[in-house]
């Protein structure tokens, strides 16, 4: 009768040596990531508002104010992946989601992507975002030439414009500031024969002042 052969790891010894070694071995490679792993702190980070937008402007809703630019990002990552790392490479976001009509909103902010970096705090973690409704109305076209003058023996005539009115979309607010739109002729000139000018329209309130 034939005895089997024994193998080394019938050996309890054995196995258990084995098993200790390979518990080092891969405490040491989880502890080598542990270890290379840190955070890393990035100032003026641009909040991409367009990113998005969509969400809102489907409301025909539109930002009317001003709300800050950047923030500061804390994440965490390999070390060799944040060395490459810049502000540049961070994209964050405005969450729209709460967006349901106009008004004002603090809105959270989020980090549209992290590749093989997390995120640990976005520095504030919100903005303050103000939304109008976006409306159309017609407004009169008015022309101005009052640095034009006619020649000895000739007069100045009545000014025309190719169109008497314009379409005008613009955020509520805005739009009830809105007068009319502004022909100015920019030449300085004595003139004794019709003119043909292009111009820019101006849209100004009632007192003359633009309306950006």
């Amino acid at each position: 009768m034939n005895k089997k052969k024994k193998s080394i790891f019938d050996d309890k010894r054995v196995v258990l040596a084995v098993a200790v070694v390979l518990a080092v071995v891969a405490w040491v490679i989880i502890a080598g990531f542990i270890i290379d792993n840190k955070t890393q702190t990035f100032t003026g980070v641009t909040i991409n508002y367009r990113q998005n937008e969509s969400t809102y402007k489907n409301l025909d809703l539109a930002i009317v104010n001003e709300p800050r630019t950047s923030v500061t990002v804390r994440v965490e990552g390999n070390s060799d992946t944040l060395r490459q790392l810049t502000a540049a490479d961070i994209v964050v976001t405005p969450n729209y989601n709460a967006v349901t009509g106009p008004g004002e909103y603090e809105i959270p902010l989020r980090l549209a992507q992290t590749g093989t970096y997390s995120l640990v705090e976005i520095s504030p973690s919100s903005v303050i975002v103000r939304f109008e409704k976006i409306q159309t109305k017609s407004v009169p076209v008015v022309a101005t030439a009052d640095s034009v003058v006619a020649a000895d023996g000739y007069y100045k005539g009545t000014l025309t414009t190719a169109q008497t009115a314009v379409e005008v979309t613009r955020p509520d607010n805005e739009l009830r500031r809105i007068a009319l739109a502004l022909h100015e002729v920019p030449v300085e000139a004595t003139r004794s024969e019709t003119l043909r000018y292009t111009v820019t329209l101006h849209l100004v309130d009632a007192t003359g002042n633009d309306v950006v």
